[in-house]
Parts: structure tokens; sequence; C-alpha cells
């Protein structure tokens, strides 16, 4: 059985264990490198940045999940992405560096401002990236298509190209995209990807003008070539 890990020395690691248990997936509470022991995963939670990452260096699992992530799977959540980051904005302890990306931290403000609001989003746009990716030749396009259900997230494969080297373009275009396979182990495996694929995803905040910014983008890129 999968033996999922959750790093567990500060914010909501409880409420991913909850969900992982309802999906009848076997847990452990990662607080000390030898916890790190025979997991096939592990999922950095939401919680505080500067207290997950001081509390890591503490009980010396900086070093051990690095080497861990090298070989399995490691899945950061709101903070966790911050501690997976290679760079984060008035953070006084290192990250990981697993993940070649900058996080701004607070950067839609401080948890004290927040507040809760009815909000009315237009329904996420992602036949019209599903379709334009499709009419820009040299994209193959994997995952079933935006009329079933399933997570806004594309991945796509530029022949020729490793995927590193195609998000490495595009944020030279300020368009940050993710590539290898964090999270699409398996397709990428089943597909014979070692190097996974790029993946493109939308959130309720895209709008159809970024859409197309993204596909415009791709396909200058294809042409450059």
């Amino acid at each position: 059985m999968v033996t999922v890990g959750v790093l567990a020395l500060q914010g909501d690691f409880a409420e991913h264990e909850a969900i992982l248990k309802r999906l009848s997936v076997e847990t452990r509470q990662v607080r000390l490198p030898s916890d790190l022991d025979g997991i096939d995963s592990l999922i950095i939670p939401g919680g505080e940045s500067t207290t997950i990452t001081r509390l890591m260096a503490i009980s010396g699992l900086v070093e051990p999940v690095r080497r861990f992530a090298v070989a399995k799977p490691v899945w950061g959540t709101c903070a966790g992405m911050i501690v997976m980051a290679k760079h984060a904005t008035d953070l006084d302890r290192e990250t990981l560096g697993l993940m070649d990306i900058s996080v701004i931290r607070n950067a839609f403000g401080r948890q004290v401002d927040s507040f809760e609001t009815d909000l009315d989003f237009a329904e996420i746009d992602g036949p019209r990236l599903w379709d334009g990716l499709g009419a820009i030749r040299g994209v193959t396009r994997f995952g079933p298509p935006p009329q079933r259900p399933r997570t806004p997230t594309v991945s796509v494969e530029i022949q020729g190209r490793a995927p590193r080297d195609v998000a490495a373009a595009l944020a030279d275009s300020g368009l940050f995209l993710s590539h290898g396979d964090y999270y699409a182990t398996t397709v990428a495996e089943r597909y014979g990807r070692a190097e996974g694929f790029l993946r493109i995803g939308l959130s309720v905040y895209s709008t159809a003008s970024e859409v197309d910014r993204v596909l415009h983008a791709l396909a200058a890129y294809i042409l450059r070539r």
C-alpha cells in the first residue's frame, strides 16, 4: 500500500491527513528524518512558512527532504509551496530549493487583512485553451477534453523540445509554467516521457486575453525553432 507522509511541524497537517484517510490512503506524520523512511511521497502543508522552515532546520529535515525529493514526489500547498521554492521574499531561513520558482510572500496581503465575500466568477475557459493548443502545429495535448470533469490543467508536449526548455523560453515573456512530472508521474511514465510534460493551468482568475497570450507565445516559440 502507498504511504503518504505529511510534514507535521506546523500548519494544517491534520486536515491533509483527514482527506487522505477519507481516500483510504495510508499516512504518516513526518517530524524527524527517520519518519521519511518507507514513505512513497511527501506533502508539505499550508501554515506559516517562517515557522515551518525554522522547525525543519531545528529538526534536521532540510537535507533529508532534499535527498528524498530526488527520487520521490513532494507536493507543497500554500506555505508548502514557499518552502519548496528556490527563492522566497522576506524569509529569514533557506528554502528547500526544489522548484525553480520565486514566491512573493503575502502578495495578496497578510492574513490579518483577510476577509470573506461572495464573488461571481465566470466559468473557467478551458475549451479556449484546449482548442487553441490543438490548433498549433507541433503541440500534442494529453488528458481528457474539457467537456469532461477534470482539473483545469492541460499537459502538453512540444515536438522536439524538452519541457524545461519551453518553460524557460516562456518565462522570458513573463509566462511561468511548470515542467517535469511532479504531479503527473503516472501519466508521464505511461507515455514514456522521462522529462515529463509542460503543464498549463487555469484558475478562476484567468481571462480570455491571458489564455490567448499563452497560445500566442507558444506559437511564436515554435516558429522561432
